[in-house]
């Protein structure tokens, strides 16, 4: 299955015989492992892996083992990379006491599209950690926001409601209190991304210096010696 198109057409494949049909896909890279979660105690077949294995997409057996059967919603972090984000581990215990999950989807900027977020929705998505590169696309494209999403231009949770999706923006939250430990020295903040707005707000005297040349690209120039603090 090489794109979301064809992991769609594969579901709805499934759908049309559930009772006579499974419906497995495989990558390169084991980006479908979370729908073979998500299915769980719905196919006919499954599997889970003891060790590393062939097949990427086969859940390991410790995830296979935490995740509930049959399960009517779970929530997912999104985005790509998704493997460095911590969003899962750290809310996995929360959704399982709920009898759900929490998965990792893999979404590049150019793969968001509407068609792909009715798609998790459809099979039971309702909560989203939003990780680069998808803050700003996601802030564009949610018909509900909260003040602080609008003030950072920028989403990181998502939530499915009764009236459609809402988004919202916590980076500030959990960015202020590793703000309380700079020191006072000069801030330099390298890359940022999504976050950049957010951080600005926090750390208005910051640098910010492009990931990749290690330019300036606002704030105040950095001074030449003396020590430094660099995010």
């Amino acid at each position: 299955v090489q794109d979301w198109s064809e992991l769609i057409e594969g579901h709805r494949w499934w759908q049309e015989d559930p009772g006579g049909r499974s419906f497995l896909p495989r990558s390169t890279d084991g980006r479908w492992a979370w729908y073979r979660q998500s299915q769980k105690g719905k196919m006919l077949i499954n599997f889970f892996r003891e060790v590393e294995g062939r097949s990427l997409d086969q859940p390991s057996f410790t995830s296979w083992a935490l995740c509930p059967s049959s399960m009517d919603s779970f929530a997912a972090v999104l985005g790509d990379p998704v493997g460095p984000s911590f969003s899962s581990a750290e809310h996995w215990s929360f959704f399982r006491s709920q009898r759900t999950a929490m998965v990792s989807i893999k979404i590049s900027e150019a793969e968001f599209s509407d068609e792909v977020m009715e798609f998790l929705r459809s099979i039971g998505l309702k909560w989203a950690a939003v990780t680069s590169p998808l803050k700003k696309p996601v802030y564009s494209w949610v018909p509900e926001l909260t003040e602080k999403a609008s003030v950072l231009e920028a989403v990181n949770t998502l939530l499915l409601g009764d009236k459609g999706w809402s988004g919202t923006n916590t980076d500030v939250l959990g960015f202020a209190d590793i703000a309380r430990q700079v020191s006072s020295t000069p801030v330099a903040v390298w890359g940022g991304g999504g976050t950049r707005r957010m951080m600005q707000k926090v750390l208005p005297e910051a640098s910010f210096l492009s990931a990749r040349q290690g330019e300036l690209i606002m704030g105040p120039p950095l001074p030449s010696s003396g020590p430094k603090t660099l995010i």
